[in-house]
């Protein structure tokens, strides 16, 4: 017998159990499908089976589109997580923490296994550090990192204020590759570069040499740092994956040699996923950031950035310095193309290939 499904192919919610809602909406986030049938289908699963996996699944959802979970929901996941171990007690802490919610207390969540959690949650860290325990370097790195966002990022946009008209955000875009750019790149007071950015096919007429701010996914950090040209700034891509991040190791050189390391605030990230119902690419998630602190984009150039699916483009590949890499699925690519061009009419400039 058929059984009726919805617009989105799946059979209505009073069908569903529990489990179903759950894999659904988990399938949906893995996608970047970050919309609002997402979010219902994992808030369903929590109301029809209250629990911390289906709770951490909803709260993850909202994190996602970027608000906060409610005082409610807050007070549910304390009382769901003593006894919790692992990678839910990290989701779980970090989602109380940054919600402003006081941790639980619970035989797995004492004073041995918080400081243990400490060296993979900058906001733990620092909370333990003001609590006067005793901490390793490691923790004291994450809380440090913590202690210094607000004003690392006021002192990120006074340095921006400074060199106002003379910003050029270099994305990795194969429209980069013989471009002869480098000159005018180089010539901008502040050049924003963005994960792997070089290789040993790069040529900085191109590409230019200079970098004072590197946007990097925090995976890879650790590999890829531009240590042959250190950058005064490091900014973290994601939506301030302070309570977010699990593994920091690759991170830490970074934060152990006195490096300002930045993320960025939530409230960017929620704006953008509100236009473009997916999580955005770093290069976009940098430059509403720049527009905000700056009040509008006039003054910033981007070189790098495609902003039109051309024929001629496709040929030079997706990443000029990765050979064989291949644009994330998870991205709204056209959302963002289109995102840019509005830009431009507000007063971004793009710098073209003579």
């Amino acid at each position: 017998m058929h059984r009726a499904t919805n617009r989105y192919g799946c059979l209505p919610a009073g069908s569903r159990p529990a489990w179903a809602d759950y894999w659904l909406g988990r399938r949906r986030r893995r996608k970047g499908r970050y919309d609002a049938f997402t979010l219902v289908c994992l808030r369903r699963a929590w109301r029809k089976r209250p629990c911390l996996r289906t709770l951490l699944g909803y709260l993850g959802c909202r994190r996602d589109l970027g608000y906060p979970p409610s005082r409610p929901l807050l007070e549910h996941l304390a009382g769901l997580t003593p006894g919790t171990t692992g990678r839910d007690l990290h989701r779980a802490v970090n989602l109380l923490l940054e919600g402003g919610h006081a941790l639980p207390r619970g035989t797995a969540t004492g004073a041995a296994a918080l400081r243990s959690l400490a060296s993979s949650s900058p906001p733990l860290a620092q909370a333990l550090a003001l609590s006067g325990q005793p901490l390793e370097v490691t923790t004291r790195a994450l809380a440090h990192l913590q202690a210094m966002q607000a004003p690392w990022r006021q002192a990120f946009a006074d340095g921006l204020a400074d060199v106002r008209g003379s910003i050029c955000v270099v994305g990795n875009a194969g429209t980069l590759a013989n471009a002869g750019l480098g000159p005018r790149i180089d010539a901008q007071r502040c050049v924003v570069r963005f994960n792997r950015f070089h290789s040993a096919s790069s040529r900085s007429e191109d590409t230019g040499k200079r970098i004072d701010v590197w946007t990097c996914s925090p995976d890879l950090a650790g590999t890829v740092r531009p240590a042959d040209s250190p950058a005064d700034w490091v900014v973290l891509s994601g939506c301030d994956v302070r309570y977010q991040l699990y593994h920091w190791q690759g991170l830490l050189p970074l934060l152990t040699s006195g490096c300002k390391v930045l993320t960025i605030p939530r409230e960017v990230w929620r704006t953008l996923v509100r236009r473009l119902h997916a999580p955005p690419s770093a290069g976009v998630l940098l430059l509403a950031w720049l527009i905000e602190l700056q009040g509008d984009a006039t003054g910033i150039t981007v070189a790098g950035f495609q902003t039109d699916r051309r024929p001629a483009d496709a040929n030079r590949g997706y990443h000029h310095a990765w050979p064989g890499r291949r644009a994330g699925r998870r991205h709204n690519w056209p959302g963002e193309r289109s995102l840019l061009r509005h830009w431009q009419t507000q007063g971004l400039t793009a710098l073209e290939s003579s």
